[in-house]
């Protein structure tokens, strides 16, 4: 439970320093402030500040259409034909809401919306004639009235339009409607916020879900697949710059690496010839008997050296692997009888258990038995006098153990180096058994796990090809 929490913690860090977060970041940004400046305009347009100035622009407005519905027929007498809604706003309110077109001249009222019976109080009866144009506020028996006056014409005839209203609509819209429509569009405001963060991430990270995918076809590439290369096909016009330079990059990188390995092969195949030569010499050649031994002995580990490297280089080129189904069993059983002379002389005990005889792999036979041999070579070297080393073969995986020293979690990383050997002062070995039995078992797509071994207590190397 810790690791995975460690885990989640992990990957959450770094999603912080991905490209998804930085324009996801940017964009939640931006959205923050568009919502945000929306609502301040929202909270904006609930004072009474903005409730006033918005009735006046609505008087006016109104002012402007009760003059285009005005008539004047031959006698001089006013008409308003007024839309059904209006209408029925100015009978039914009337105490709330009114107008009334006044003579310019005369200030004598030529139309109203009240009734013309004295006992009804309107808003218009505490309305004087007299007022200035523009808008107006004044206080009555029915409350604040708050009225627009416009100066305008009709056939020649100068008039004013009046239109007032009871300032308890505005109160009765702050205090019952307007905070419905408020909270409307908050939550229309709070839902389209939440809808644009969602889109945000669902549309960036398709953007850089191409991104991922060529990140991962990179991290893909190992060393024996150099011939491998990135896909520019559907790659965003800003990244494909970058695919086609990593490409070249990876081009140069083939170039390099196998001009080295023809190098390593080459100077092997050139240096067998005349370590051959130098040993017949030697053997050939009047030599004190310690001298002739010490040479031979030195030329023997340049010999194995050799080889190693041209085994190393044949490790890595899988084009010259001859693949075929090939019995596990059989190539550790051909790799223990070449080893044969070396235990006895070795006087140690070489033991191979058989758990499944049908283990096949596909692969190269030889490279396989060349793995095979190398792990029992370390295990017999390294191994103490008269020890022992057993060799199993089960589950498609092969396993060689032995009684030695084994390997600490240093050792372990650096096992596989090519050259490194666990005592580097001595000549026990070249440092390439490992590297080559770590190439030849990944060019098999499988894997070489170094560990302890509980029965001998020394080191355990398996190759899992399942």
């Amino acid at each position: 439970m810790k690791s995975y929490f460690h885990n989640n913690i992990t990957r959450l860090k770094n999603y912080r320093h991905s490209l998804t977060y930085t324009l996801l970041k940017h964009y939640v940004l931006a959205g923050l402030i568009l919502f945000l400046s929306v609502a301040a305009v929202y909270a904006y347009c609930s004072t009474s500040s903005f409730a006033s100035i918005a009735a006046n622009e609505a008087s006016k407005e109104l002012a402007f259409d009760i003059h285009d519905a005005l008539t004047m027929d031959e006698q001089g007498d006013l008409t308003v034909n007024l839309s059904e809604v209006s209408q029925w706003s100015y009978d039914a309110l009337y105490s709330n809401i009114g107008f009334r077109v006044v003579s310019q001249t005369s200030l004598k009222e030529l139309i109203k919306s009240a009734p013309l019976e004295e006992k009804y109080k309107t808003l218009l009866h505490y309305v004087p004639l007299n007022i200035p144009e523009g808008g107006v506020t004044l206080a009555s028996d029915l409350g604040e009235v708050i009225g627009f006056r416009h100066a305008d014409s009709i056939n020649g005839l100068p008039i004013y339009i009046d239109v007032v209203r009871s300032d308890r609509l505005g109160k009765f819209a702050e205090e019952a409607v307007l905070p419905a429509i408020i909270n409307s569009m908050y939550l229309a405001a709070g839902t389209s916020l939440a809808l644009f963060i969602a889109v945000c991430f669902f549309s960036i990270n398709s953007i850089t879900k191409k991104i991922r995918s060529i990140s991962m076809q990179a991290n893909q590439i190992e060393p024996d697949q150099m011939e491998k290369r990135l896909q520019v096909e559907h790659v965003p016009n800003e990244i494909q710059p970058l695919t086609e330079a990593m490409n070249r990059a990876l081009d140069r990188v083939e170039l390099g690496f196998n001009q080295q390995k023809r190098f390593v092969a080459n100077a092997a195949h050139e240096l067998r010839t005349p370590l051959t030569i130098l040993q017949g010499r030697v053997e050939l050649n009047d030599i004190p008997e310690v001298i002739r031994q010490t040479l031979l002995t030195d030329i023997t580990y340049m010999s194995r050296l050799v080889e190693q490297l041209l085994d190393l280089s044949r490790a890595q080129s899988q084009h010259s692997y001859s693949t075929q189904q090939v019995n596990l069993a059989e190539v550790m059983s051909q790799a223990c009888q070449m080893l044969g002379p070396m235990v006895l002389s070795l006087n140690k005990d070489l033991e191979l258990i058989v758990k499944d005889q049908d283990c096949y792999v596909e692969g190269d036979k030889a490279s396989l038995t060349i793995a095979c041999k190398n792990l029992l070579e370390n295990a017999l070297k390294y191994s103490p006098k008269q020890g022992r080393v057993i060799a199993v073969v089960a589950n498609n995986s092969i396993s060689v153990s032995d009684n030695g020293t084994g390997f600490n979690d240093v050792d372990k990383e650096m096992a596989t180096q090519v050259f490194w050997r666990k005592g580097q002062s001595d000549n026990k070995g070249s440092g390439l058994g490992l590297a080559i039995v770590d190439e030849i078992c990944r060019a098999h797509q499988g894997r070489l796990i170094i560990d302890i071994c509980p029965e001998l207590n020394g080191a355990l190397m398996r190759l899992d090809f399942s």
